[in-house]
């Protein structure tokens, strides 16, 4: 366990102590969150850029909205592809209890500014258009052949369900799959379905963001 990993460990008890020396190690982590408290939490920033630093591959953030995970992300200097279609949820399923049509919505301008006011312009290709085809389409075209995890925050089932099943596609073992709207009930029957359909899925964690591992 790396110096990285015990700060991310004494965060998550709720450790004040450990926290401020996690705040002077990673200021632009910490000082990023304090600018979005209702969008992201330090929690689950310290941990998504815990695993980035680690990364060995492309790292996924899969219903970016304002890019703000992306940018958690990308701050470890790796190579991050947002996909987001800034329109919204749309197609809403009798499991997805609590979301409304258009929640959520967001624009191109706001994710582009973001991303130039963090510094990491660089390091973040954005995908715009409905995941559900883009993720495919770079699939079949061999763009995009592997990764070392995915951030998916899309609220709703069926989205979970169907882009899940497309990662499982160019997985080898060892990935990761962060699921941020874990407590919504379409999610937690989404994942649920996954789990029995496909043995090489386990749960890796239940906190501060539940997280699927890939069996090798």
């Amino acid at each position: 366990m790396n110096f990285l990993d015990i700060i991310r460990t004494r965060v998550l008890i709720g450790n004040r102590f450990f926290k401020g020396i996690g705040a002077i190690l990673y200021p632009d982590i910490f000082n990023f969150v304090k600018k979005y408290p209702r969008n992201i939490n330090e929690l689950e920033a310290l941990y998504i850029y815990s695993l980035a630093k680690k990364s060995n591959d492309i790292i996924l953030d899969i219903g970016s909205n304002a890019g703000l995970s992306s940018i958690v992300s990308a701050f470890s200097n790796k190579t991050v592809i947002s996909f987001e279609w800034f329109k919204g949820l749309q197609d809403l399923s009798v499991f997805d209890k609590g979301f409304y049509t258009g929640e959520y919505k967001t624009n191109i301008e706001d994710f582009k500014n973001n991303i130039r006011n963090a510094g990491v312009e660089k390091n973040i290709l954005l995908i715009e258009g409905d995941c559900l085809e883009t993720i495919p389409k770079l699939i079949e075209d061999k763009m995009l052949k592997s990764f070392s995890f995915a951030f998916i925050d899309l609220d709703l089932y069926h989205l979970y369900i169907k882009t899940i099943e497309n990662l499982l596609k160019i997985t080898k073992g060892g990935e990761k799959i962060l699921i941020h709207d874990y407590s919504a009930v379409g999610v937690k029957i989404a994942v649920k379905n996954l789990l029995d359909k496909f043995p090489q899925l386990k749960i890796e964690k239940n906190y501060p963001i539940f997280t699927l591992c890939i069996k090798k």
